[in-house]
């Protein structure tokens, strides 16, 4: 039941563990105290493994600048592992790319939770390893999900109103794909340079593309693969 009122460009940083648990009827609140928008959330180090966040609602935030580091996303998770994320919403960023950015980490998982009115991407997966269980991504103003260099396992979840990608992935990434809904979108998915994205059991309405694959960068010396079954 607590909320926590952050004023223009207040951030949060733990390097310890943390545990964020609310109730269901009862949710722990991380806002604006103004017109402006706050920082960044984040979780930084070893330290913080074994994180909890449940039912907190995370909204008007951006990114920013702390101790050689930059933050792209509202909230953020670098080089640590095991975090769990559920019954959470992310909403309303600002100026900066990202509502989530997990970077060098492992083990994180989201579940249960509504992201959504992303400024660019929702959520953006870097070099880490993360599932993804029974979200919901809404209206984005680029990818919902972007993941680079990173193996990522998304089940039971549902992506609409995506003004670019549904699912974006590259960079020697691997992605399994069960049960989802991709609906209006630019592109549901889009694989690139050396990525392997496998679907199943999944739907697709109303999107401009479904599928594609293609190679953007020489280095990786491929392109991407998406493999589609009972879809």
């Amino acid at each position: 039941g607590t909320t926590i009122h952050l004023s223009s460009n207040a951030s949060i940083i733990f390097k310890d563990q943390v545990q964020s648990n609310g109730l269901d009827d009862s949710n722990i609140n991380f806002v604006k105290s103004d017109k402006d928008p706050w920082g960044v959330i984040a979780l930084i180090g070893k330290e913080t493994e074994g994180s909890i966040f449940e039912f907190t609602n995370f909204s008007g935030g951006s990114g920013g600048n702390y101790d050689g580091y930059e933050f792209t996303g509202m909230f953020s998770i670098y080089s640590s592992k095991n975090i769990n994320l559920s019954n959470l919403s992310f909403s309303d960023n600002a100026q900066y790319d990202d509502l989530i950015h997990i970077l060098y980490s492992s083990g994180i998982k989201l579940s249960d939770s509504y992201i959504y009115d992303g400024r660019a991407d929702l959520i953006d997966i870097d070099i880490s390893e993360m599932e993804i269980v029974n979200c919901i991504f809404k209206n984005s103003g680029n990818d919902a999900i972007d993941a680079m260099t990173s193996n990522v396992k998304i089940t039971d979840t549902y992506i609409s109103e995506v003004g670019d990608k549904g699912l974006s992935a590259g960079e020697s990434s691997v992605v399994s794909v069960f049960n989802l809904t991709f609906d209006n979108t630019q592109i549901a998915i889009q694989s690139k340079d050396g990525t392997h994205v496998s679907v199943s059991d999944s739907k697709f309405f109303n999107n401009k593309l479904q599928l594609d694959a293609y190679q953007k960068n020489w280095r990786y010396g491929d392109g991407g693969k998406i493999e589609v079954d009972n879809s």
